[in-house]
């Protein structure tokens, strides 16, 4: 029979044709044979399959099983004893300082690894290095490529086994976030005012009203990093570029370069997605994101009814923050306990496609937007721990966050919402403009920076536009109704504490202004609940001691007067349940 490549038989019906090509007793006991089953494949399920191929081949040549057996086993032991011995060759003339006669030192291999691959920490079970998280998997790939050539045998495991021992190795405890530092491509960046170190503060005025809604050149300069009327003048920031190559939970994906061109693209970009003076707060936002503080507590909704381009941001931000960076659901830190461990060490998390649908609470957000004390995350299959979590957040969608029962100033308070300009008209989308941006991002970068600065200056104040307030109450109003009751000026007035009502009033008065406005009532818990804990800064006090028409004394509230006689619905309906518009209609005064 003619010379056989067999490392050319690497499908099933290759070998299968080969096989039946065998026209002798020879050729099916031939070392060949045996060799396209063995050499060619490691898998001991296909090495199985070829072999009872040839067997039922040899089979039919007239060939006993136990001669056919008897070749195939020693063919195997041959091939076992050319293994080893290249093995003890290989270990003799180039073996590793952490192999000895066949076994693995754990400890003499965890610091050759850590030499060749750069040092590493391992927190909360985490492994950094100085570009940040590397993840597990890759490590292991690491692990066995360094093994492979020596171990032969339960080569997976063996890898699992020494990242154990490379965790151990490798653990500290987890460092203290540093506000003052920003770690980029190479080193990291560093500011600091003239008189406040770790402050940073810029130069100049903030633009006014004119010169906001002048053209792009004119929204370049106000974007550039003026500070707010009320910040103090200062000299501007010396950014200083370390060449610190030290273990980091976060490095950006950019490199410093203080004379890079400024970011013509991306300024166009942004000043066709937002109104001027929302430009300055997405600036500011996205400078705040790139130190690991949670100081100024706010998180960014960015707001538009669809093909704006928020898309846009979204990998403008994936290129500038790398892994720094993490994507997932707001409703995913409500609903699944796993999803906090995601935000360990990162910059920012970011929902890209923000669900429409409701929350029962949002206490995870709030915790995460302030982050004053170490938060509990968990691991599948590990013990909780507690970390200290300075993940930024921010959502694009088509409609704001909005929670089924926290319906609290501090729920608020946290959200910046800025809605997007309309797409124009006849506008033709730009597909590489995420590539054209990210090819100039050390200038955008420069741009986050000015942002930071002026929020620095401005006390950790964000510039929030008249725009982003009116967002802000509407979406107070559209998530929780009773506002818009209590907001409506003919309907209800607030303040004058010798008025006095009833909770069941007050209640029955809210369900007739909602049937009357086509909006669903919340509960009586929620609405009693709310007035008491926002009783100050509405200018009304809880009371038990109101007066109600059987000549008792009940509960309810003093500073409420209802102005419009439609809704105060006495008589015989029933306050066990809502009232129908008729009703309201029927008994009003």
């Amino acid at each position: 029979m003619e010379e056989l490549d067999v490392f050319s038989l690497t499908t099933q019906a290759a070998f299968q044709g080969y096989v039946e090509s065998l026209e002798s007793k020879e050729d099916a006991l031939s070392e060949t044979a045996f060799a396209a089953v063995y050499l060619v494949e490691d898998d001991p399920f296909r090495q199985q399959q070829r072999t009872e191929a040839l067997r039922e081949h040899a089979k039919e040549l007239g060939i006993p099983a136990k001669t056919f057996e008897e070749h195939r086993k020693a063919f195997h032991r041959g091939l076992e004893q050319f293994r080893r011995k290249g093995k003890q060759e290989r270990e003799a003339t180039d073996s590793p300082a952490w192999l000895f006669q066949g076994r693995v030192i754990e400890a003499d291999f965890c610091d050759a690894f850590r030499q060749k691959y750069g040092d590493m920490a391992c927190w909360g079970g985490v492994f950094y290095d100085e570009n940040g998280l590397v993840e597990r998997d890759k490590l292991l790939q690491r692990i066995t490529q360094e093994l492979s050539p020596y171990v032969t045998t339960r080569l997976a495991q063996k890898a699992k086994d020494l990242l154990a021992a490379l965790r151990s190795f490798c653990y500290q405890e987890a460092p203290q976030a540093d506000p003052t530092k920003i770690h980029v491509q190479g080193g990291c960046v560093t500011a600091q005012d003239n008189s406040r170190q770790g402050v940073l503060v810029p130069s100049g005025d903030r633009p006014g009203p004119a010169e906001l809604a002048g053209e792009t050149g004119k929204l370049r300069r106000a974007c550039a990093g003026r500070a707010s009327a009320s910040a103090p003048k200062a000299t501007a920031p010396q950014w200083v570029f370390h060449a610190d190559r030290s273990i980091t939970q976060n490095r950006l994906d950019v490199e410093y370069d203080p004379a890079a061109q400024p970011p013509a693209v991306f300024l166009d970009y942004v000043n066709a997605l937002l109104e001027p003076e929302d430009v300055l707060t997405l600036q500011e936002f996205l400078g705040y994101c790139c130190i690991p503080t949670t100081k100024a507590q706010k998180m960014l909704f960015l707001i538009g009814s669809g093909g704006e381009g928020k898309s846009v941001l979204t990998q403008v931000l994936k290129g500038v923050f790398g892994a720094s960076m993490t994507s997932g659901s707001l409703h995913d830190l409500e609903r699944n306990r796993f999803t906090l461990a995601n935000l360990e060490g990162k910059l920012l998390f970011l929902d890209e496609d923000m669900g429409v649908s409701a929350t029962k609470e949002s206490q995870v957000q709030k915790r995460l937007v302030t982050a004053n004390a170490p938060l509990s995350i968990e691991r599948k299959g590990k013990q909780a721990v507690q970390a200290m979590l300075t993940c930024r957040l921010m959502a694009f969608g088509n409609v704001p966050f909005s929670t089924l029962y926290d319906h609290s100033e501090g729920a608020f308070r946290r959200r910046i919402i800025l809605t997007t300009k309309p797409k124009q008209e006849g506008r033709r989308d730009d597909r590489d403009l995420p590539d054209k941006i990210l090819q100039g991002k050390s200038g955008v970068f420069n741009w986050m920076l000015e942002g930071l600065s002026r929020l620095t200056s401005n006390g950790w104040e964000f510039t929030i536009s008249q725009r982003a307030r009116e967002n802000l109450e509407e979406t107070k109003q559209e998530s929780f109704n009773l506002l818009g009751f209590l907001a409506d000026e003919n309907a209800v007035r607030l303040g004058d504490l010798s008025r006095k009502i009833t909770g069941v009033d007050l209640y029955d008065a809210y369900t007739a202004w909602c049937y009357a406005n086509g909006e669903k009532p919340v509960s009586r818990k929620s609405v009693t609940s709310y007035l008491k804990q926002e009783q100050q800064r509405l200018g009304i006090q809880a009371s038990n001691h109101v007066p109600d028409s059987q000549g008792g004394k009940v509960r309810g509230f003093a500073g409420i007067e209802i102005l419009d006689r439609r809704f105060l619905v006495r008589g015989s309906i029933r306050y066990d349940r809502p009232f129908s518009p008729v009703e309201v209609s029927q008994n009003a005064p």
